[in-house]
């Protein structure tokens, strides 16, 4: 009886010490760009056949490698942009059990209709701890009438302003976490 008494008050304290559960995040993707390369390789495979599609995409690779210098000069970080946008919304963990969160494709894309503008992409596979997984796409999973077509900038200042990268990613990564919240799975 006296080990228990004993044992007792230190298991307590060895829970309560206990961190709260955290959502693991994966990403192995690096932003990505996607947009001018991809129609010029298109019209350049009619001419070269698949070089002219490899063009199109070393094009947007050229583009994304920009985009990801200025980034990473701005410590831009889109699992810690996730993670701050998650510890706003703490109700989405909870209520939906999740256990990870993996990003698919994080980046931007040219806005449809031209004007040099481009918006965020954001791709996440959420997992629960019964093992269900639900993927979100942002914007193709969003309809045209969403606020979201509000949120453009020029390819140029993405290309040099880390503040607007930053920007665009937390209000891809916010509309996401919206939707998991509205999503009923």
């Amino acid at each position: 009886m006296l080990r228990i008494v004993f044992l007792l008050p230190l298991l307590l304290f060895a829970c309560a010490q206990q961190p709260a559960s955290t959502v693991n995040i994966l990403s192995e993707s690096p932003l990505q760009f996607s947009g001018k390369g991809a129609g010029a390789g298109m019209m350049l495979s009619s001419a070269m056949g698949p070089m002219g599609i490899a063009i199109g995409f070393a094009i947007d690779e050229g583009i994304a490698k920009d985009i990801r210098a200025t980034a990473l000069k701005g410590n831009v970080v889109v699992e810690e942009i996730l993670q701050k946008e998650l510890k706003k919304k703490p109700s989405i963990v909870s209520n939906k059990a999740i256990t990870s969160i993996n990003i698919d494709r994080h980046g931007f894309i040219t806005w449809p209709g031209g004007d040099d503008l481009v918006m965020s992409q954001f791709h996440i596979t959420i997992n629960d701890n019964e093992k269900n997984s639900l993927i979100i796409k942002f914007p193709e999973d969003f309809s045209s009438s969403e606020a979201f077509l509000d949120e453009a900038e020029t390819l140029s200042d993405i290309k040099q302003d880390s503040d607007k990268i930053r920007a665009l990613l937390t209000y891809a990564v916010s509309a996401t976490l919206d939707r998991l919240i509205a999503n009923p799975q």
